[in-house]
């Protein structure tokens, strides 16, 4: 049996990581700007809480950011970049249909010249 009992430190190193992961986000998605932070409370608070923990609390705080940034979400994807992607996609399936419909025609064709 595994019994966690999670104390005080343990949360406001959660607490600290995810709200730094949540700054991250915010600046990766344009929510924010570089240049704000300095003048920005969140990332005042979250400096100052940092600040005040152990060593070894700043070092679960960093392994907490590390484990949940991979649900960090990617940065948007301009305009240009979703064609792309889409007309790949498409190739796949409409390939079938192209190739169908040439024949097709190559069949109509032949079977004019025949009449």
């Amino acid at each position: 049996m595994n019994i966690n009992i999670e104390s005080y430190y343990d949360k406001v190193t959660k607490d600290i990581a995810f709200n730094a992961i949540q700054c991250y986000s915010c600046l990766e998605n344009g929510i924010c700007k570089e240049q704000d932070c300095p003048t920005c409370e969140t990332y005042q608070l979250l400096n100052s809480c940092y600040n005040e923990l152990s060593a070894a609390d700043k070092i679960k705080t960093q392994n907490e950011i590390v484990r949940h940034s991979f649900f960090i979400k990617p940065k948007k994807w301009s305009k240009d970049d979703k064609i792309k992607y889409l007309s790949i996609l498409l190739i796949f399936p409409l390939t079938p249909i192209v190739f169908g419909l040439v024949y097709l025609m190559c069949i109509i064709i032949e079977w004019l010249c025949w009449v």
